[in-house]
C-alpha cells in the first residue's frame, strides 16, 4: 500500500507542476500577443507615415516640374 501512496503523490507532484507551468506559459504568451498587437501598431503606423511621405514627395516633384515650366515659358522668346 505504501508504494501505491508514493505512485499517487509523485503523480500529484508531476500534476502540480504542469498546472504551475501552464500558468507561466499562459502569463508568457499574454505578455508576447500583447507585444506583438504594439509591433502591428508600430508597423501600421510606419506604413501610413510612407505613404504619407510618398504622396508629399510626388506632389514635391510635381510642383518642381510646374514651376520648371512657368520658369521656361517665362524666360523663353517674348
Amino acid at each position: 500500500m505504501k508504494n501505491l501512496t508514493e505512485i499517487f503523490a509523485e503523480i500529484e507532484r508531476r500534476i502540480k507542476k504542469l498546472v504551475d507551468d501552464n500558468r507561466s506559459y499562459k502569463k508568457r504568451v499574454r505578455e508576447l500577443e500583447k507585444e506583438l498587437n504594439l509591433t502591428r501598431h508600430d508597423v501600421k503606423k510606419s506604413v501610413q507615415f510612407n505613404d504619407k511621405q510618398h504622396h508629399i514627395r510626388e506632389r514635391v516633384e510635381k510642383i518642381l516640374k510646374d514651376l520648371e515650366i512657368v520658369e521656361i515659358k517665362k524666360t523663353g522668346p517674348e
